[in-house]
């Protein structure tokens, strides 16, 4: 899962995008090793949201009251409080060193075939 996240991070970085840090909301968030993962995957801090209410579900009803009712996006969509950061591990250049090319390599075996 880290290195399909990986994936995705990789593909929006290649058109330029830059990220500080990411937000982490759902149910995986409850493992802080999970979470290390992720980030040390990632190469970025992560970043939880303060409080509870936030995740998809009201992003995906913010989203309907703009298409329901014309709302203007800048009223409608507010980013979380942020609260607790994740860092990576310390040993993060070895474990990116050792894990992070095996995803590419797996790409470019199945271009070959």
């Amino acid at each position: 899962m880290a290195f399909a996240l990986r994936d995705g991070f990789d593909a929006l970085t290649a058109t330029g995008a830059r990220f500080d840090g990411l937000i982490a909301i759902g149910g995986g968030t409850r493992s802080l090793y999970w979470l290390r993962m992720i980030a040390t995957v990632l190469g970025v801090p992560l970043h939880l949201p303060a409080g509870e209410e936030f995740g998809a579900a009201l992003g995906a009803a913010r989203l309907a009251i703009c298409a329901a009712t014309s709302a203007d996006p800048q009223e409608v969509m507010e980013g979380p409080t942020l609260g607790r950061q994740i860092d990576r591990w310390q040993s993060s250049r070895a474990l990116r060193g050792w894990l992070c090319p095996f995803p590419r390599r797996l790409s470019a075996d199945r271009q070959a075939q």
